[in-house]
């Protein structure tokens, strides 16, 4: 793997997006999107606080893992979020995007149900509908592929759905991120050319003009147009799946890496271990307005 050439710069992979694919023109699903689109960003949102250049007083860059599979990243770190969150909230504001709003258990969900969480606040803050729960198997192959520093697969026993004609109903994304905000704000704000192979973080974007990038933030919130797989803007029945783990070294050997796969079920909805519905009430005193 190629070294980061920053302290916190975090480096992304797709590696779906390296075998070749065509790119089908503006990022908006077919008519299986009801007529919403994901906006394509012309260019990366400069973090503002620059939270990629770290000194030893940076509030982010102490990180935790607990003894059990379910891996904690900086929850226990209020100045980490409050700066995470204004880096987001910059963002925002350039793509038109409301203030982020964190739940008021935030800091004490794990990091897999973080990504699980800010991954739909993501697609609600747009108008996409949420992901509805985590599934158990689906959690099992993004906690391997984390591990290993790759995108998770949907697992032979989950029967996964289409989400249009010739649309298969998957995405996954991986990242090497010291918490689940810093890598939030990557693929989502920071996922397309950065100017020089160098200075772009999405691994899969080699040019200005590849239809790879983006990739990272076109799966997360429904579809990946070049690729031709997603799960849609208005699906209601789809599930996800999250791991962290150890990953590349970085400042202070901080960096996790951080897998996500999301899918539409096909057929009986699969049972859940953490839902959508579990968290709203945590939505009515948020930490951050």
């Amino acid at each position: 793997m190629e070294s980061l050439q920053k302290s916190w710069t975090i480096r992304l992979l797709t590696s779906v997006t390296i075998i070749g694919a065509l790119f089908i023109g503006a990022a908006s699903l077919p008519a299986a999107a009801g007529g919403l689109t994901i906006k394509k960003l012309a260019h990366n949102i400069k973090p503002s606080p620059d939270f990629t250049y770290v000194t030893e007083t940076t509030p982010c860059i102490h990180i935790s893992f607990s003894t059990s599979s379910d891996f904690i990243v900086t929850p226990s770190n209020p100045a980490c979020v409050s700066e995470m969150t204004k880096v987001i909230d910059g963002a925002r504001a350039v793509e038109g995007v409301k203030k982020l709003v964190l739940p008021s258990n935030w800091l004490r969900l794990s990091a897999v149900k973080q990504l699980f969480v800010i991954t739909n606040i993501e697609r609600i803050d747009r108008g996409f509908t949420p992901y509805i729960g985590m599934n158990a198997s689906l959690n099992s192959v993004a906690q391997a592929a984390a591990k290993v520093k790759a995108d998770p697969y949907p697992p032979s026993s989950f029967a996964v759905g289409s989400s249009a004609p010739g649309i298969e109903g998957f995405a996954s994304v991986w990242a090497a991120s010291p918490n689940v905000l810093s890598a939030d704000y990557e693929w989502l704000y920071n996922d397309g050319w950065g100017g020089t192979r160098a200075a772009t973080s999405n691994y899969a974007c080699l040019t200005a003009t590849d239809s790879r990038c983006w990739g990272h933030r076109d799966a997360l919130l429904g579809w990946d147009p070049a690729l031709r797989v997603g799960v849609g803007l208005r699906c209601t029945t789809c599930e996800m799946g999250a791991g962290v783990a150890p990953g590349p070294k970085g400042y202070e050997g901080i960096d996790t890496s951080m897998a996500v796969l999301v899918v539409r079920p096909s057929g009986q909805l699969p049972p859940m271990t953490f839902t959508w519905t579990q968290e709203l009430p945590y939505f009515h005193t948020p930490i951050h307005k």
